[in-house]
């Protein structure tokens, strides 16, 4: 539960259970593993877990936190075990039949270690160890360093008599379907929305399919809208803006376009999340929702799940979304980001970002693209949406708002700009 990276991973839920719970009903599934023992530690903060074994009536042992070495030792011997499988619990796609392959490969190859990590042409998360009693019984004796210590294996593979399976092709590729980090999480939550059927377990090789015919599905990448603002409908309820709104708080136009724009490239890249920006009650409206959350009943209307929607709802300006978002990229590990906003209003993004060492500095190592909303619907609908923009472009409103954020970029080019 104490992961650096992903505290309390493997509680985590995936389709409704935690990841625990899918990594042992799929090792129950094996046919030749008898036991299926959870090892984990007599920390406190590995409580939650033997809590949750108890009450899935699952069998566990709690040993050492850092010597995991001797945790499977002690777990072994008190079970008197001849032969231990070892699957991590951040695998919640392992597969019973990688698992029982593998029993079977050990006992014929009469080696006293066997595994697929040794020849590795599958995806993390498919890691399968099987080992003697009698030589991790030496591992435990004879292991000196901190890293053997804690990783298990790796006395066994430089001193045992190693047997290295390799996995058949249906399984072979290199993907990460284990958990490791935020990233990971988002990804394989993807993976259980789409196949779990909410029985039985997810067949890897079909994953395994669906990956090499969408390779672009692991690229961890998000998309962010920049609020701008708010206008009342006709029924009197909060929205976001269109080009011609004469109420607009604080005056931003074309607003909706950056929704539906965000909306036409999840459908086509449904492994993206959507990251959006845009503070409480705005002023002069205490009345009003949040920017921020508006934007989300927005998007979820036109069909994008709740579940990939990242909701920053405490920054104001640009400039502050701009900081707040990209905190969040980083924190998930957003490995390619796409702003979408106003055709009017990018070039002042892309100079906040180009010249104010903050914003550099928070989106160094991010793949960021700058796409206009206008660009995207007009790629998408032309014929719904040529006419609209057309004329917005044409209004007061833009003709003003254009100059103004011309000014802008210019100012921050110069260095004259002032943050409010």
């Amino acid at each position: 539960m104490n992961s650096a990276r992903l505290p309390g991973k493997v509680l985590k839920p995936l389709a409704g259970k935690p990841v625990l719970w899918h990594v042992w009903q799929r090792c129950s599934r094996s046919r030749l593993a008898r036991n299926i023992i959870v090892a984990t530690s007599k920390e406190r903060s590995d409580d939650a877990i033997a809590t949750f074994c108890r009450k899935n009536k699952i069998s566990f042992f709690r040993g050492d936190l850092d010597n995991v070495l001797k945790r499977f030792y002690a777990c072994a011997a008190e079970h008197t075990l001849d032969v231990i499988v070892r699957i991590t619990a951040d695998c919640p796609l392992i597969d019973p039949f990688i698992i029982d392959e593998l029993i079977k490969f050990f006992k014929e190859s009469r080696a006293d270690y066997a595994s697929n990590c040794l020849r590795r042409v599958f995806p993390r998360g498919l890691d399968c160890e099987v080992f003697s009693f009698a030589l991790l019984r030496q591992a435990y004796q004879k292991a000196k360093s901190a890293r053997e210590k804690e990783h298990v294996t790796p006395y066994m593979i430089k001193h045992g008599d190693t047997a290295a399976y390799t996995v058949p092709k249906s399984y072979q590729g290199h993907w990460r379907l284990t958990l490791d980090d935020e990233a990971d999480y988002l990804f394989l939550r993807r993976i259980y929305d789409k196949f779990y059927g909410g029985s039985g377990i997810i067949d890897v090789k079909q994953v395994i399919k669906y990956l090499k015919n969408n390779p672009n599905l692991n690229q961890n990448s998000a998309v962010i809208i920049l609020g701008g603002g708010l206008a009342k409908d006709k029924n009197g309820r909060w929205r976001s803006t269109k080009y011609n709104d004469q109420n607009a708080r604080p005056k931003a136009y074309g607003d909706y376009l950056r929704v539906v724009a965000a909306s036409y490239l999840y459908r086509h890249n449904p492994n993206w999340v959507i990251a959006l920006g845009g503070h409480g009650h705005l002023k002069g409206a205490p009345q009003a929702v949040t920017l921020a959350g508006v934007i989300k009943q927005e998007l979820k209307k036109l069909g994008v799940k709740s579940s990939d929607i990242i909701v920053e709802g405490q920054s104001g300006s640009t400039f502050e979304q701009l900081r707040a978002l990209a905190r969040i990229a980083k924190n998930k590990n957003f490995k390619k980001v796409i702003i979408i906003s106003n055709a009017y209003h990018l070039p002042r993004v892309k100079a906040m970002v180009e010249n104010f060492k903050e914003l550099g500095k928070a989106f160094t190592g991010i793949n960021l693209n700058y796409v206009s909303a206008e660009k995207i619907v007009l790629k998408h609908q032309p014929k719904l949406w040529a006419k609209i923009i057309e004329a917005g472009y044409k209004s007061a409103n833009i003709e003003k708002i254009i100059k103004s954020e011309q000014q802008g970029a210019k100012q921050i080019k110069q260095g004259t700009y002032k943050l409010r």
